[in-house]
């Protein structure tokens, strides 16, 4: 019966509260969620760090020259760490209480630093790498794709690849 339903949808009232719902607001039972889905957010889970590890020891970057940035560098940075650290709007969601609502605001404002932070250490990584290796460009771009891939997988507002972009800019001209 699973390849009947939709995905975000309830499987007891048949209401479709989205993907991003674990449990139906209406009702309280589970939304259902499809195979791919949850294997997508548990790699999105775990691949960063690995990668991130991996990025480290292949790019072996020096990080001395990180001791100071330009001012158009610490400006974006600036910018970037603050939009991700922004609360999000919440008006469009369905809630039982103000604890709900103060998880879905934690998890966004968590997911989008975070995002952030695997975003500036890739950039940072391969900017500092004495010489970067095939390998090391392709866990900066598995990274890279982790970022992309996260708003549409979590509750992470769109505005977040903004945010990590403007971090990436200013690690790039740092």
């Amino acid at each position: 019966m699973g390849g009947a339903r939709r995905a975000g949808e309830c499987v007891a009232c048949g209401r479709i509260p989205g993907v991003t719902y674990r449990l139906c607001p209406y009702c309280g039972e589970a939304v259902w969620r499809p195979v791919w889905r949850r294997v997508s957010c548990a790699a999105c889970l775990v691949l960063p760090p690995v990668l991130a590890g991996v990025l480290a020891w292949t790019a072996r970057p020096a990080w001395a020259g990180f001791a100071r940035l330009g001012p158009w560098a610490g400006f974006l940075l600036a910018c970037g760490v603050a939009w991700a650290a922004a609360p999000c709007g919440d008006a469009d969601r369905i809630a039982t209480s103000r604890r709900e609502l103060r998880g879905w605001q934690a998890e966004a404002v968590c997911g989008s630093v975070l995002m952030g932070v695997f975003a500036a250490w890739a950039s940072a990584s391969l900017r500092a790498a004495r010489s970067p290796g095939w390998a090391a460009w392709a866990a900066a771009a598995l990274l890279g794709f982790c970022v992309l891939a996260a708003p549409f997988l979590f509750r992470i507002p769109r505005r977040a690849w903004a945010a990590a972009a403007l971090i990436v800019a200013g690690f790039a001209l740092g």
